[in-house]
Formats: C-alpha cells, sequence, structure tokens
C-alpha cells in the first residue's frame, strides 16, 4: 500500500492548489452580478424588488459600487440600495436616476455602515409599460 501523502510532490502540489483557491477566493468576495427584467406597469408603478426575489449581497462597511449596461427600455431608471433588518423593516442608503435607452452603461457608488449579507437593490422605471432589461456587476472598494 502506498500512502500518496509521503509522495513530497503531491503535497506540494495539494498546498499550492489550496493557496490559490483561498488567494482566488478572496479577489471575487465582494463582487457580485446583478441583472433585471421588468415591466414598468401602468404609469411607472411597477417595480423590481430584490428583497422579495431572495437576491441579496453582503457587503462590509465602506463604498459599494455598481456598474450595469441597460440593454433594452427608454425612461427613467431609479436604482436604491437597501438593507433590510427584521421581517419588512429597511434602510435606504439613497436612490440613484438614470435616463436610460438601450445599450446604455453607468457606475454610481454608494457609502454602506455596517457588516450585512442582506444588502439588496430595489429598481424602479417611468413610462407605461416599459420593459427595463439589464445587467451589471456590484463590488465593494
Amino acid at each position: 500500500m502506498i500512502c500518496i501523502f509521503n509522495n513530497k510532490k503531491f503535497v506540494s502540489e495539494l498546498i499550492s492548489a489550496l493557496i490559490v483557491l483561498i488567494l482566488c477566493s478572496q479577489v471575487f468576495a465582494y463582487e457580485k452580478s446583478m441583472e433585471y427584467d421588468f415591466n414598468s406597469g401602468s404609469n411607472g408603478n411597477a417595480y423590481l424588488d430584490g428583497s422579495s426575489n431572495g437576491k441579496f449581497y453582503s457587503f462590509k462597511p465602506g463604498n459599494v459600487q455598481l456598474d450595469f449596461t441597460n440593454q433594452k427600455g427608454t425612461g427613467t431608471l431609479s436604482i436604491s440600495l437597501r438593507r433590510q433588518y427584521g421581517y419588512v423593516l429597511y434602510k435606504s442608503y439613497g436612490t440613484k436616476n438614470f435616463n436610460v435607452k438601450p445599450n446604455y452603461s453607468s457606475s454610481t457608488k454608494w457609502s454602506v455602515d455596517t457588516n450585512s449579507d442582506k444588502y439588496y437593490l430595489y429598481l424602479q422605471g417611468t413610462g407605461t409599460y416599459v420593459q427595463y432589461v439589464g445587467y451589471g456587476t456590484m463590488h465593494q472598494d
């Protein structure tokens, strides 16, 4: 019977792989994808609520940046960053408004004040029955 842990090459490669895995998880720890696809409804009364969809982000205190591209829909797109606490309560970190059209790209930042895995986005668009579709990345400095 051969013990694989006596093989120095195997142990060395295993340790190297673990180090790479740990480093990569640190690099990508605060970068999260986001996407949206919703209809503005009657007179812009509809919205997309990340907390209702279970789409939460984990951040520590500091700046949070959203880079996004709107693929479809023309109008004012409002994006809010919120943090849920309790069952229905939330804290808003501000709402940013963008005059979007297809292939519009932009970035925005919010400052968050606490460690939490309950941050989420809340989106609302203007217009009557305008379909808004887009994607982006949330990351932290």
